[in-house]
């Protein structure tokens, strides 16, 4: 159950005691007039409350979010029908304050302005109590208040996050980085091993073998010995260096696993197979850049709380990184998957961009490639 519900403190006290504060009046005046039907709303509401904002996006994402807030307005809206007292209209300042993490101002304001009218006509026409815009302006300045600061908590949080997926980014390339620079390191020395240690000891076993056939017997035995272990240091050399320039390869998984690790609000399954084109330093880098951009797309505008990416060999090199965000209709190029499709044609790759059942990038380098 830990994992289904995860609450900030502060939000969870303030919830239920707010719920506490608005629900105990109201239900002690329905229990004097024998109703059940305010026992439902105001249960209704704090369970949909608590699950608006259950921070855990392990078995529900945003598309169910917007389906509880739909029913949560309307829940609320309801209880103008029940209760004459204005007391409810605080859950409105609660629903905007929720409000502020998925719509934008404009909406949020549509919504303070029909709530408000919604109850001043209620109040007149339905119990009579008179033309009650006072209590409707004061509550809506409420629910606007609540809308700006939890607007203005909603930046920081995503300044954190955005620091946070910068930490991950970079310690992703950090790691391909090193891995290139140590690769080229190991490459230098093995070049300097095999040009310069290999040439003296070629020059010594020219000379050793000169040696050995032109002194006397008591040195033969001891210039041949010598040549043999020239030889074997002279082939020990060689077999290291074929060694460094076959075995030492880019690790490409270790990056992307640095990436998806830590991501905010996404949880990221990796789905790794090697290809001999991740072994190179641009294909490699291509794909991280590829994946970094598509995370921070995703984070941005898709409201997508899963996400996988997929590195498999089918027909060449293929890489599959999908969300289960917005359903969108097409998809603008803009400058972070214009840059994206740049990287992959200069590589001879293609880029398909689905938007069905969220978006999916396809990236695809053929046999020919490399």
């Amino acid at each position: 159950m830990s994992a289904f519900f995860r609450y900030p403190t502060a939000w969870l006290v303030t919830t239920i005691f707010t719920w506490l504060a608005v629900a105990i009046p109201s239900l002690v005046y329905a229990q004097q007039k024998a109703q059940w039907l305010p026992w439902v709303q105001h249960i209704g509401v704090l369970i949909l409350v608590l699950l608006c904002i259950n921070e855990s996006e392990k078995y529900y994402g945003y598309k169910v979010r917007y389906s509880m807030l739909f029913v949560l307005a309307l829940l609320i809206q309801s209880i103008n029908l029940t209760s004459p007292a204005a007391i409810h209209l605080i859950y409105n300042v609660k629903l905007v304050g929720i409000l502020a993490f998925y719509v934008p101002l404009s909406f949020a304001l549509g919504y303070i302005l029909v709530t408000s009218c919604l109850y001043v006509a209620s109040q007149y026409f339905f119990w009579g109590h008179g033309f009650e815009y006072l209590n409707a302006v004061l509550f809506a300045c409420f629910q606007l208040f609540a809308y700006v600061v939890c607007k203005r908590m909603q930046k920081e949080q995503e300044a954190k996050e955005a620091l946070q997926l910068a930490h991950s980014q970079l310690s992703a390339t950090q790691s391909l980085l090193s891995q290139s620079i140590a690769k080229q390191e190991r490459l230098q020395l093995a070049r300097e091993l095999h040009d310069d240690v290999g040439h003296q000891i070629t020059s010594l076993i020219v000379n050793l073998d000169v040696a050995r056939r032109t002194a006397a017997a008591p040195l033969t035995e001891l210039l041949d010995s010598c040549y043999l272990q020239a030889k074997d240091t002279l082939k020990c050399i060689r077999d290291l260096v074929s060694d460094k320039r076959s075995n030492e390869h880019i690790d490409l998984h270790d990056a992307l696993l640095r990436l998806t690790e830590s991501i905010p609000r996404l949880n990221i399954e990796l789905d790794y197979e090697h290809h001999p084109l991740l072994e190179k330093l641009s294909y490699a880098n291509c794909i991280l850049k590829c994946c970094q951009e598509a995370i921070t797309n995703t984070l941005k505008h898709a409201k997508a709380d899963k996400m996988q990416v997929r590195v498999y060999c089918q027909q060449g090199l293929k890489v599959q990184i999908s969300d289960n965000g917005i359903t969108l209709n097409s998809i603008r190029f803009g400058n972070g998957l214009a840059g994206m499709q740049e990287r992959i044609q200069e590589l001879g790759g293609s880029l398909d961009v689905s938007t069905h059942q969220g978006v999916t990038l396809t990236i695809h380098f053929g046999t020919t490639n490399g």
